[in-house]
Formats: C-alpha cells, structure tokens, sequence
C-alpha cells in the first residue's frame, strides 16, 4: 500500500497545478472576490488573500473555501494544518465543489489529519466522480477492482475506468485492457504528447502523475524517473516535485543536497505559486543541512546545466 509521503507529493502536485491553474483563469461571474483573493495570492500577500477568500466563502463561493483550505493545507500565511484543511474542504464540497470532495477523499484514503477510512474515502471519490472528476473515477475503479475499501466488483471497476479514460487519465487504458475490456477511443488528452519527443517534458510528467494514482512503491519509483525526464526538459513544477522525491525519500534515497539543487531550479518558474513553494522549501532545507551539506548543494545548484 502507499505511505503518507507519496500521497503527499501526488496531493502538492494537484494542489500547486492547480492553483497555478486558478491564477490564469478569467475572472467569473459572482467570483470578482475569489479572482482578487489569485491575484494577492500570486505576489505573496497571503493574508490578503484569505481575507478576500474568507469573504468570498461567506457569500457562498465553493471555489474561495477550496483555496482557503488550500492555503491551511500548504501552510501559505497560516499554520499547516490538516484539520483546518479538511474542514473547509468540506465546506467548499457542500457548495458543490468537486476538487475538494476529491480532496477529502485523499485525507481519509492517507490518513492525513484523520483516521484512515478507505470506505469514507471512496464515499467522497464517488461524489467527485459523479461531479465529473476523472481521477476521483480512476480511483474507484482502482479501490473496485483490488476490493479495496469497496466491494470488488469488476463491472463497476470498468464503468469508474471508462469515466476515467474519458476525462483524460489515460492509466486507466491499462487497467481496461487487464479486465479483458477494449479501452475505447476515450477523450485524448491533449496535454499528454505521447507521440512526440520534444514536449517540454510535458508527456513524462502527466504519465507520472498517473503512476502516483496507482499508490504502489513501484510506480513511485517509475514516477520519480519520469519526473526527472521532465524536469531534464524544463518543466519546472516536475522539478519541484523530484525534488521533494529527493527530500521525502518517495521513490528515491533521501537526499536533501539534491532536493536543494532542483528546488533550486523550480524557484526559477514563472509561475509564482511554483517560485514560492520552492523558495520556502530552500529555505526549510536550509535550516536542515550543516554548514558543509548546504555549501555543496548551494555549489551544485550554481553548476547545474539549465535545460535545453
């Protein structure tokens, strides 16, 4: 089964990408605090943010809770709190959003500031995949095909697949295929450039992602290798994300001199909820490492090729 630490990298990737996402997203209607909360946010005044989020939130806004619970769950101008984190979560899922009926599901499928509870967890899988949300649909199929938390039923494994390969993860194909089912054409995602060798990396680091939905040591240890074939082509937030392989021990040795150095190279992103979450984890590993460990790192990161 999989340990905290990788349903963590694979809940800060949803979390930062989305985020990110939320940044280049047109203002909308009724949403005039929540896009003012993104654009605080983006030049650090976090109190700002949660300010116009909390007002937001008040107003009904399930979008303005999910980033308030965003905000308790990074540790962004709060403490890190869990607890805190799940509470608006459940506040935004109430209004309907499906992000953090998915969110929940993660905390009690990990454990993460609740007792583990697979069959609670697949309760609020099901309402984000009725919602529409493909991963929530991968991971039922997944918890329905091992009987995990659910019954094992193999025709609702296929539905939940079907539903996810629709939306886009194309894992699922694989999973289809094992049940002796024919995966279909499925919706193609165009973000996943299977075809094509010079995608910025973009290829490597979704079919990582996809690996951490699989929740097993063995597909941490593929993703982490993806997620450096990625980060070799530029893309930065999968150099965040190898870098807290190296600094969480999550399909990789620990090693916080190397976590430094692509830490390093993510604090480079345009995108400035990326900058921000590599800058503040530089400076944690900072505060770790002896004087030696954090002059080596600070050396390899000043040699370190950029991508191509």
């Amino acid at each position: 089964m999989i340990g905290r630490g990788l349903f963590r990298l694979l809940y800060v990737v949803m979390l930062l990408a989305g985020l990110a996402m939320g940044l280049a997203t047109p203002a909308r209607a009724g949403s005039a605090l929540t896009d003012q909360g993104l654009a605080a946010f983006s030049a650090g005044r976090y109190a700002e943010a949660l300010q116009d989020w909390q007002r937001a939130a008040e107003a009904s806004d399930g979008q303005a809770a999910l980033y308030i619970g965003l905000l308790h769950d990074l540790g962004r101008g709060v403490a890190q709190d869990a607890h805190a984190a799940r509470s608006w979560y459940e506040r935004a899922a109430a209004l309907g959003n499906a992000v953090a009926m998915f969110n929940v599901g993660v905390l009690y499928d990990s454990g993460i500031g609740v007792a583990r509870d697979r069959a609670v967890a697949a309760e609020w899988y099901r309402k984000a995949a009725t919602k529409g949300m493909a991963r929530a649909a991968y991971a039922l199929g997944l918890m329905h095909e091992t009987g995990d938390g659910v019954s094992r039923n193999r025709d609702h494994a296929v539905r939940y697949f079907r539903q996810a390969l629709t939306g886009g993860v194309t894992a699922a194909r694989a999973h289809l295929a094992a049940l002796g089912e024919p995966a279909g054409g499925g919706r193609r995602n165009n973000v996943v450039l299977r075809d094509k060798e010079d995608d910025g990396g973009l290829g490597a680091f979704n079919r990582a992602q996809e690996l951490l939905l699989r929740r097993t040591p063995e597909a941490a240890r593929e993703a982490a290798g993806l997620l450096r074939q990625a980060a070799d082509k530029g893309d930065l937030l999968a150099a965040y994300n190898l870098a807290y392989c190296y600094d969480k021990g999550i399909g990789l040795r620990v090693d916080r001199q190397q976590a430094y150095v692509w830490y390093g190279r993510a604090a480079t992103s345009p995108t400035t909820t990326v900058r921000r979450a590599a800058l503040a984890a530089m400076l944690a590993l900072a505060r770790e490492l002896d004087p030696a460990e954090l002059a080596a790192a600070k050396a390899a990161l000043a040699t370190s090729r950029p991508p191509r």
